[in-house]
């Protein structure tokens, strides 16, 4: 941690080391629900999670759109291309490979406490190779102006033949690197193969924050919000007008916003995610709903609208979590244009970059997952969870220990 933040620590209200640790702790935790039976080799999974650590090394504050508009050195070093995405990866590889003493090309050292960081200096070349692929490739996926295509490339493959029902762990097979089923997830890129699944659970690790339980969901909320206020805020005084979406606190509305994001990036992105890991349906899908009911009745009260609280507790106890997924799977259809391949993710918030489609009826009757998935069977839905016994609590601010176990997400403490 001392090499990958600065001292003293950047005053970004989002974009810190408690995200890292967040991205983090949620990337192991759908690992452990089963997304490490699609990783091929232990390395591929010691890639992906150093990657999770890294994603956002040395962040700014501003966003791709500011860096771009306000022509900052990186915009001009990356040419406008995935600017902050390609600052993270290139310090983070190279600060694979210091030593103690070296400068990480942003200003920092080790220093002397850390002594070697060449963490892969053991590794066989080809490892290294590989190691360095999968790593750099998975912080560059992080941008979010490669979430809709992310989203349409891993639904084809997954509809090729993996999914609740035909899940890799099906088999009586313990070895959960044998690479059976795995040959669709891979693409060649870079000349490297690279293992798409491990990229797509980071960038859903790092879109998840409205899937957390709460308090977490509703304070990472506001500090995703406070840091675009703040670049907003920046914008008017350097005259960059008008203002990057979503950056302008006087005409955006909370609750709107979360709904927005909600129902057009996080829970398309994890009804895909329960298609490859079926303990998503139980797990992290009811967290999401009610969360998504708690935005939804903030705006109705916002409206002057009633809620009947007696109705929301009793839809909190049972959230047919099967039927918000078989209504994912025709819908929605998200039209999107260009702006949406020149931004970030606050540009995938706009009202002019995402339209609304047209409301489809839901079918009278829902089907249950394929297979042997029931939400109603317990030894199912334990099949394969492996959380360790200790694990890391993560709560605003600080991470503490506990020596419970713990399901999708950990809840803070107060």
């Amino acid at each position: 941690p001392r090499a990958i933040e600065p001292a003293p620590p950047p005053a970004n209200p989002y974009h810190n080391s408690t995200h890292a640790a967040d991205a983090l702790q949620t990337l192991f935790s759908l690992l452990c629900l089963g997304g490490s039976s699609y990783a091929s080799s232990p390395l591929e999974l010691f890639g992906i999670l150093c990657a999770a650590v890294c994603h956002d090394m040395g962040h700014p504050g501003r966003n791709n759109s500011f860096q771009v508009r306000s022509k900052s050195d990186l915009a001009v070093i990356y040419n406008d291309v995935s600017v902050l995405e390609n600052m993270h990866a290139a310090r983070a590889t190279r600060l694979l490979s210091l030593a103690g003493d070296e400068d990480d090309g942003g200003g920092n050292s080790a220093g002397s406490e850390t002594g070697d960081l060449d963490i892969l200096a053991r590794m066989q070349p080809t490892q290294k190779d590989a190691f360095r692929s999968l790593f750099r490739r998975a912080i560059l996926n992080t941008d979010m102006t490669l979430h809709f295509a992310q989203v349409a490339q891993m639904k084809a493959r997954v509809s090729s033949g993996i999914g609740r029902g035909s899940h890799p762990l099906d088999d009586d097979d313990d070895d959960l690197f044998d690479g059976r089923h795995l040959e669709k997830f891979y693409q060649t890129m870079d000349g490297r193969s690279i293992n798409m699944a491990l990229l797509f659970f980071l960038h859903a690790a790092d879109v998840s924050n409205p899937a957390k339980a709460g308090p977490l969901f509703t304070e990472w909320c506001e500090r995703s919000l406070r840091e675009l206020f703040e670049q907003g805020d920046e914008e008017r005084r350097r005259y960059l007008l008008p203002l990057s979406p979503m950056c302008d606190r006087d005409n955006i509305n909370k609750n709107d916003s979360q709904i927005g994001y909600i129902k057009f990036i996080v829970r398309p992105t994890f009804v895909l995610l329960s298609d490859m890991i079926p303990n998503v349906v139980t797990e992290i899908l009811p967290v999401l709903e009610r969360n998504l009911r708690y935005w939804e009745n903030r705006k109705k009260v916002e409206l002057g609208l009633p809620v009947d609280e007696e109705e929301e507790e009793a839809e909190e106890q049972e959230t047919d979590v099967e039927e918000v997924v078989e209504a994912e799977k025709v819908g929605p259809n998200i039209v999107v244009d260009d702006a949406t391949l020149s931004g970030d993710e606050s540009l995938l918030m706009e009202e002019h970059v995402l339209k609304k489609p047209k409301e489809k009826s839901r079918t009278e009757e829902t089907r249950k997952p394929k297979g042997d998935y029931d939400r109603n069977n317990n030894n199912n839905n334990n099949k394969y969870l492996a959380f360790m016994k200790t694990t890391a609590i993560i709560s605003v601010g600080k991470i503490e220990e506990n020596g419970e176990s713990t399901a999708w997400c950990p809840t803070s403490r107060t």
